[in-house]
């Protein structure tokens, strides 16, 4: 029997897979600070990889989720540098505008998450949630009317949009 060495780029790939489906079934069973450990080694052995950035600042943001103080602060802004990096390795990505226009949202940087909506309007795959996000801002901007419109669109687009509903009846309330 003889033995074939793997090439390194081909060794290197397997880690980066291995590394990212570790840090995908640890976020999915909700253990965000392993799934941050596994997606960094991931970006450091591929940092060439939009999908890893956009998963490592998923996960940022969803530990982020669950403080509400500085700890979440610079969680949200580790996020956002992460969706930054997937945004600018791809940037025709319509989930990384969309997932960076949250965190920038969630930092109070509205009008940049409201630049980034409006740029993605149209390419991406989930229309009716980009159109509540830009509601969303748009409400944080106090643009009322503009937020309603984006909060009706997203509900015409998608008729059991929960959130958006809820949004729609606050907007109308004036709140």
């Amino acid at each position: 029997m003889r033995w074939r060495r793997m090439e390194p780029e081909a060794r290197r790939r397997r880690r980066v897979e291995a590394a990212s489906r570790k840090g995908l079934k640890l976020a999915e069973e909700g253990r965000l600070d392993e799934a941050v450990a596994a997606f960094e080694a991931a970006a450091r052995l591929a940092p060439e990889v939009a999908g890893i950035h956009l998963n490592l600042g998923s996960a940022y943001y969803r530990l982020a989720q669950t403080r509400s103080d500085s700890v979440a602060a610079g969680w949200l802004a580790e996020a956002a540098k992460r969706f930054e990096q997937g945004l600018a390795l791809s940037p025709d990505l319509a989930a990384a505008k969309l997932n960076l226009a949250a965190a920038y949202s969630a930092l109070g940087r509205h009008d940049e998450a409201v630049a980034l909506l409006e740029s993605a309007r149209g390419t991406a795959a989930d229309q009716a949630d980009l159109l509540y996000n830009l509601a969303v801002a748009y409400s944080r901007l106090d643009r009322h009317k503009v937020a309603l419109a984006a909060a009706e669109e997203a509900l015409r687009r998608q008729p059991d949009h929960d959130l958006a509903r809820q949004l729609v009846a606050r907007l109308k309330s004036g709140g």
